[in-house]
């Protein structure tokens, strides 16, 4: 039987700007590219397009990987929202008027360049099926499959929905639902992402299927706190999505029922300066530190000597991080709005605005360390069945079916 040969569009190498999703794709690649053709076209730091048969690059001479980092998406869509909603011309006597529509950001010209890269490159590809993975690579997939009529697949690891806290007003939450409509199948990474695609995205639940992230078992040092006190983990971008002003109002109440209770926040982002002065003026000032991106052995080192890992999303349709904690046997507090909940579920849960209950919970935990212990092994007990390896042989069977 011939291998399916699969165009794979993917977000580039894992570094701090597309994190777990950068993790998720490279697990994919390298188990596709044991049991398929296949053909990645990816940015990356090479110069050129070279190796079609092997791996396609794109040359960061015109376009910047960096440019297309959550960050700068959702600068942009807080300053399309604001124009979209206040204009100058607009008054109450000339309510019924149409607002003028915001004019494009550079970034979006900048993402069509990149676009119109992938799909000239994928002209010079033999291959079945199109796999690509969130917004950065959509554009270039709904013109490849326009184009060549081939079958496409999608693969949601977050969405534009996720990223700005459920406001659909901009073009990245446009293109999403466009590739999502035109797909063939589409893959997620919880029921809570495949809850909003058919909900927010309208787009009919008999074409997603849900494949859980897998975790890769990592050896964590043993690492002696120098601290007294228990310490509670946060990890995750410094963004409205993660939860860390959350985290913030977790800390001060856990601190005002537990005194003896330390707080790192591991991570970057646009709110790292803002967290910064908040922290500053907040009651847990001196208890309350903030290290920036860890590289993987100060992560391990930082997982290996928290006490309580919280998590407090807005809306995270996985998160590695958790998986990660578990795997260092740590008793967690998860949001309900997050597809690792879904798997961990011996982690305690809240809504992700419930600060109340989400310090209750950490607090609990400190004080009763066999019913922490007891979480702690649980999850990690149920990491077993979360491999790379039976993930990966899932997408693999959605994308030959396509394919077919």
């Amino acid at each position: 039987m011939e291998k399916t040969r699969i165009l794979m569009l993917g977000p580039g190498e894992p570094s701090s700007k597309n994190s777990g999703l950068g993790i998720a794709a490279h697990e994919i690649e390298q188990f596709l590219s044991r049991h398929c053709q296949l053909t990645l076209i990816q940015p990356n730091d090479m110069e050129a397009l070279t190796d079609i048969e092997n791996n396609l690059s794109l040359s960061k001479q015109k376009v910047d990987i960096a440019d297309f980092d959550d960050f700068s998406v959702i600068a942009e869509m807080s300053k399309i929202n604001i124009e979209s909603i206040i204009s100058p011309y607009w008054s109450d006597q000339n309510a019924t008027r149409t607002a003028p529509q915001p004019t494009a950001h550079p970034l979006q010209g900048q993402h069509d360049d990149f676009s119109k890269q992938i799909s000239a490159a994928a002209d010079k590809v033999n291959f079945d099926v199109i796999y690509a993975h969130d917004w950065i690579t959509f554009r270039a997939a709904i013109d490849i499959k326009a184009k060549l009529d081939k079958p496409l697949v999608v693969h949601i690891h977050s969405l534009d929905y996720d990223r700005n806290c459920g406001n659909l007003s901009s073009w990245v939450f446009d293109l999403e639902k466009e590739a999502l409509q035109v797909a063939d199948q589409v893959i997620c990474v919880s029921h809570y992402s495949k809850s909003i695609i058919e909900t927010i995205y309208g787009i009919d639940g008999d074409k997603i299927q849900v494949v859980h992230n897998g975790y890769s078992p990592k050896k964590y040092p043993e690492h002696k706190s120098p601290f007294k006190e228990k310490i509670i983990l946060f990890v995750g971008r410094l963004t409205g999505q993660k939860g860390p002003t959350k985290f913030l109002e977790i800390a001060e109440k856990v601190y005002e029922e537990y005194p003896n209770s330390r707080f790192v926040m591991a991570g970057e982002g646009d709110l790292y300066k803002p967290l910064i002065e908040a922290g500053a003026h907040s009651t847990v000032a001196a208890r309350f530190h903030i290290t920036g991106y860890l590289q993987e052995p100060d992560l391990l080192k930082t997982y290996a000597m928290a006490d309580i890992y919280c998590m407090p999303s807005v809306s995270e349709p996985f998160g590695l991080t958790a998986m990660e904690a578990a795997g260092a046997k740590i008793p967690m507090v998860l949001s309900k709005h997050s597809g690792a909940s879904e798997v961990l579920t011996n982690a305690l849960t809240a809504e992700f605005d419930n600060t109340e209950l989400f310090a209750k919970h950490i607090v609990s935990l400190l004080k009763n360390e066999k019913v922490a212990h007891h979480i702690a092994s649980e999850n990690k007990a149920l990491l077993a069945g979360l491999s790379w390896e039976q993930a990966n042989q899932n997408i693999l069977r959605i994308i030959e079916a396509t394919a077919q």
